[in-house]
């Protein structure tokens, strides 16, 4: 990735318009950022910082 330009996800393949249409996105044109836990086979994943 490019330093200043993150990879967006949304929660919608087909109608979603992010990172796997267009690529990465400039910094400065995200508004806001929303987390959701993953889970994977029932046990949640946590970032080491937590």
């Amino acid at each position: 990735m490019p330093p200043g330009r993150p990879v967006l996800l949304g929660d919608n393949q087909e109608a979603g318009y992010d990172s796997r249409h267009v690529g990465c996105f400039p910094a400065e044109r995200v508004l806001g950022v929303v987390l959701r836990p993953l889970r994977r086979r029932g046990f949640r994943i946590r970032s080491a910082g937590r």
